[in-house]
C-alpha cells in the first residue's frame, strides 16, 4: 500500500513515516522542503504545503490512502481548506484516512467530517 504522511516532517509524522516504511507500506511523505528531511532510503519525499492547495496535486496522485493533520503552513495554523484537500484526496482515488487534529476543535471537526469519519469524540 502507497501512503502518504502529511506533517511528515512533525513530531508525530516522522515515527509515522519510519513504522509505515518498517511494516513494508511504500511511503510519500509531503513536506515543504524534501532535501532537508533527511528521510531514510526508500521514502518518496515530496515537495507541497497543505495551506496551498496547488502544490498537492502530484502528491495525491497514486495513493492508497492518507495521514492528515488539520494545521499546516510555517505558524501551525488552522488549515482553512479541510474541505478542498479531502475532494481532491477522493478525486485522485484516495480510499483510507486518518487524521491527526491540532488543538482547534473546529479545524478537525471540519477535516474528520469531510473523510466520513464523525466528529471527533
Amino acid at each position: 500500500m502507497r501512503i502518504l504522511v502529511t506533517g511528515a516532517t512533525g513530531n508525530v509524522g516522522r515515527h509515522l513515516v519510519t513504522q509505515l516504511q518498517e511494516a513494508g507500506h511504500e511511503v510519500r511523505a509531503l513536506t515543504r522542503n524534501p532535501k532537508n528531511a533527511g528521510f531514510a532510503s526508500g521514502v518518496e519525499a515530496v515537495i507541497g504545503d497543505l495551506s496551498n492547495i496547488s502544490t498537492l496535486e502530484g502528491a495525491f496522485r497514486d495513493v492508497d490512502a492518507i495521514h492528515l493533520i488539520t494545521f499546516g503552513g510555517g505558524g501551525y495554523n488552522d488549515l482553512t481548506n479541510g474541505a478542498e484537500i479531502v475532494a481532491l484526496a477522493e478525486r485522485k482515488g484516495v480510499r483510507r484516512s486518518t487524521v491527526l487534529g491540532g488543538w482547534s476543535q473546529k479545524s478537525s471537526d471540519v477535516m474528520s467530517s469531510s473523510v466520513g469519519l464523525g466528529s471527533p469524540g
